[in-house]
């Protein structure tokens, strides 16, 4: 039986998002701001999760009722068959957020969820119920299972982290440079730029890898993280040979994949990269070379790819031709390469050596920014 899941991704990143999801053969997609929220099977569900390279975080979406008070939202959330995903002892994290609501603050939703949880397994199942925490826990211990209702004009809507940690998240990028960039949204620039496995990438301003490490691992179809461990292998209704059945596949070996290139001037940032590379296990996959992006030319012997980059925001972004030099380089040694460009707002560039559209908006580390990507190829 399908069920309604929520995928999260950064506002201005919902159309590469629902892309994405088309690509696990989901139902009934619907965008809305920050995701898209969509029908899928249990073995769909566990493709996605164990698959997406955009989203940030999925929930499932567990029930939505309209509450006009506390005491409402306690009673109907009583009614649930809890039981169905959670366990007797099990850890759960309770968090309330309230917008335009007569049911009070967050602590009152928290509060009427909780409550109703716990007295579920009492009154009706006669049982011990979940260990419940409300917000964090006590102790400051990561909870795995943690439940998020919300409220916005008396309508509420709990749902369950499928995750546990966010899926941006990889567990390679120890170390970062000086603008880091979630590895779930390079991945969607990827996208947009119409990057595919089997095409040459180049990084002309790399910084510690993302691009080019996130490029490797999805051409070599390794697991989108280190770890495989999720807080859905936690719930009551788990099935483990159905998870067992989705996921990325069968990888490629090392030597099935090449022409991924990051260049940067700064050697220091360099080796972050490589360390990177190397945790990420594709540091045969991936070369990094110090270079300015003055001098930087299309590799030798490479049928031409995609370009791009996210150039660092602060003092190198703001010297004199920075821009504009990388923009003259793709142009004149890069021709029939697409291009794929993260660059903030504010910053005015002639683009007339390339040609380039805005194919998103968002924001990254708090900066206003815009996607471009070539019109063509």
């Amino acid at each position: 039986m399908a069920q309604r899941y929520l995928a999260v991704t950064s506002p201005g990143l919902e159309p590469a998002l629902l892309a994405e999801l088309r690509s696990f053969k989901i139902k009934k997609p619907t965008v809305i701001e920050g995701g898209v929220e969509f029908s899928a099977t249990t073995k769909k569900f566990y493709n996605v999760l164990r698959s997406t390279r955009i989203a940030h975080r999925l929930y499932l979406r567990v029930d939505e009722f309209r509450a006009r008070d506390q005491i409402e939202a306690y009673n109907k959330s009583k009614r649930f068959e809890w039981e169905r995903l959670l366990s007797t002892g099990q850890a759960v994290e309770v968090r309330g957020v309230v917008k335009s609501s007569r049911i009070g603050g967050s602590g009152a939703i928290t509060d009427a969820v909780a409550d109703g949880i716990r007295d579920h397994f009492i009154q009706a199942l006669h049982s011990k119920p979940p260990t419940l925490f409300r917000q964090t826990s006590a102790d400051g211990d990561v909870i795995s299972t943690k439940m998020l209702a919300r409220c916005e004009d008396d309508r509420c809507m709990i749902n369950m982290e499928a995750a546990g940690k966010p899926l941006h998240q990889r567990g390679w990028r120890k170390q970062a440079g000086p603008a880091p960039l979630r590895e779930s949204v390079a991945s969607a620039v990827l996208d947009l730029a119409g990057w595919k496995p089997g095409v040459a990438l180049v990084d002309p301003m790399c910084g510690s890898g993302t691009f080019v490490i996130e490029a490797a691992r999805r051409a070599r179809r390794l697991p989108v993280r280190l770890w495989d461990d999720y807080a859905a292998t936690t719930w009551a209704n788990f099935a483990p040979e159905v998870f067992e059945q989705a996921g990325p596949g069968e990888p490629l070996a090392a030597s099935d994949v090449d022409g991924l290139f990051g260049f940067d001037i700064d050697a220091g940032v360099l080796k972050k990269a490589k360390a990177n590379a190397a945790r990420a296990e594709v540091g045969d996959n991936v070369s990094f070379e110090q270079t300015d992006v003055r001098a930087l030319t299309a590799p030798e012997g490479v049928e031409p790819g995609v370009v791009v980059c996210n150039p660092p925001y602060g003092e190198r972004l703001s010297e004199s031709g920075e821009i504009e030099a990388l923009v003259q380089t793709i142009s004149e040694r890069f021709a029939g390469w697409r291009v794929g460009l993260l660059l903030p707002r504010d910053v005015s560039v002639d683009f007339s050596g390339l040609s380039l559209r805005s194919a998103a908006e968002l924001r990254n580390g708090g900066i206003p920014v815009k996607v471009w990507v070539s019109t063509e190829g």
